[in-house]
């Protein structure tokens, strides 16, 4: 029974997100896009909420929680349904869609059957989330405690607060239902490329080299999942919406979820910032992008100092070794081989290659490469690096090649002809009128 209410905690976070559906970019796309897009967004939701509750004292406990969510969820709908509809824009379906669902499906058994589960959820994350519930708010005590300083008391709260909401719901903590969410999470992105293109092969080959990482990898039950969610959504708002409205929500959604998912969500900000100034958006449009993530991250950073819980974030450390730069750089290249001689990276780089739309591919092209510009420094901040590349750099490596996958989709060769027939759709949708021959 836990496993199933476990599971019931995760599928109502679209109910909880639901309000972004009222965007007019969203409301256009397919329904796996929109729940995908609520997902994310109700993700963020119950991790400032149930932050605002411990900063409040006010204790996680049904009586508290089921009121709060319960009204946001109505509240969503109720704004949602008030808005006006436009037309759905339903990516092409095929072979590519079974396929693609052949392969989620081999996910899901990977993941029950324990086969792609993350060390980080048993000896990191879970034992967080359990502290947590068990103190019914943000435990400080146990963050302090120095018999858990390998737990980073500062990391980011995103994932334990997602674990403590489902715990709060099942009871006991669902163990299965959590490793599932992480294929819950694969769905959605997948979901988002798929609905945001509308490119069926692109879709499917990210849907592949997604699948085959994850698998790899080992990511289920860890925050690496969750933090792709997010800069997925990022990446699919910069490089597909027109709408300024849209594209900005949805930015700040995905950046503001990744900083408070995982430490590299910080990089993938600034990776993401500057690709913003390179592409001359404008200062209003950056700032309404981005503030939202610097003011909860900073939120975040002033909360662990007050409490002398700083440790990741810790201003200052080692130095910089520029002579570690070849040995990084060979290493992080032999990693990036991923067991299949760099086919998950060439694989979309040929895609990209050969396609029409080369031009949409610059933004994740360009936010893949500061990323992994930033992993190579971080990794730079230790003079023998090899301990640290193997035991973390196939994980670090995900957002550059989430990113390289983001563009192979954007420089399909279907999207062009799909996108032209959306613009139909979009006008019928907005008019009320069949559009004129």
């Amino acid at each position: 029974m836990r496993e199933v209410l476990g599971l019931v905690a995760y599928l109502t976070l679209p109910a909880i997100g639901f309000s972004v559906v009222r965007l007019r970019e969203v409301r256009r796309m397919s329904l796996d896009g929109r729940l995908a897009a609520a997902a994310a967004a109700g993700a963020l939701t119950v991790a400032l909420v149930m932050s605002i509750m411990s900063l409040a004292g006010l204790t996680w406990s049904l009586a508290h929680i089921l009121p709060i969510f319960g009204a946001i969820c109505l509240c969503s709908v109720v704004w949602v349904r008030a808005a006006s509809t436009s037309g759905t824009v339903h990516p092409e379906t095929g072979l590519s869609a079974l396929l693609t669902c052949g392969l989620l499906l081999l996910a899901s058994y990977g993941a029950l059957s324990a086969r792609m589960t993350s060390g980080d959820m048993n000896f990191f994350w879970v034992p967080k989330a359990v502290a947590f519930v068990r103190a019914r708010s943000i435990d400080v005590a146990f963050l302090r405690n120095p018999d858990y300083y390998l737990m980073h008391s500062d990391y980011p709260p995103l994932m334990p607060l997602i674990y403590a909401w489902t715990n709060i719901i099942s009871i006991h903590f669902a163990w299965f239902a959590a490793v599932f969410a992480s294929i819950l999470c694969l769905a959605a992105i997948v979901a988002i490329i798929r609905a945001s293109s509308r490119d069926a092969t692109g879709t499917l080959l990210a849907a592949a080299v997604l699948t085959y990482a994850f698998g790899l990898n080992f990511v289920a039950g860890g925050a690496d999942p969750l933090l792709l969610l997010f800069e997925t959504l990022t990446l699919a708002a910069l490089t597909f919406l027109q709408d300024g409205r849209s594209q900005i929500i949805l930015v700040s959604v995905g950046l503001a979820g990744g900083v408070l998912t995982k430490v590299e969500g910080a990089s993938f900000l600034v990776a993401v910032i500057v690709t913003l100034i390179f592409l001359r958006r404008g200062a209003r449009s950056i700032a309404g992008m981005v503030l939202p993530s610097v003011v909860v991250l900073g939120a975040w950073i002033v909360f662990v100092w007050k409490h002398d819980l700083l440790d990741a974030y810790r201003i200052g450390g080692k130095g910089l070794y520029l002579s570690a730069l070849p040995e990084t750089i060979i290493l992080l290249v032999g990693h990036a081989r991923f067991d299949a001689l760099w086919l998950p990276w060439l694989a979309p780089l040929a895609m990209i290659a050969i396609g029409p739309n080369r031009r949409r591919a610059m933004v994740p092209l360009l936010v893949g490469a500061l990323n992994a510009a930033a992993i190579v420094y971080f990794y730079l901040h230790d003079p023998h690096p090899a301990f640290w590349i193997a035991s973390s750099a196939n994980r670090t490596l995900l957002p550059p090649l989430l990113a390289l996958c983001v563009a192979g989709a954007a420089s399909g060769p279907m999207h062009v002809e799909v996108e032209a027939k959306s613009q139909k759709v979009t006008l019928s949708g907005e008019t009320g009128e069949a559009p004129s021959n």
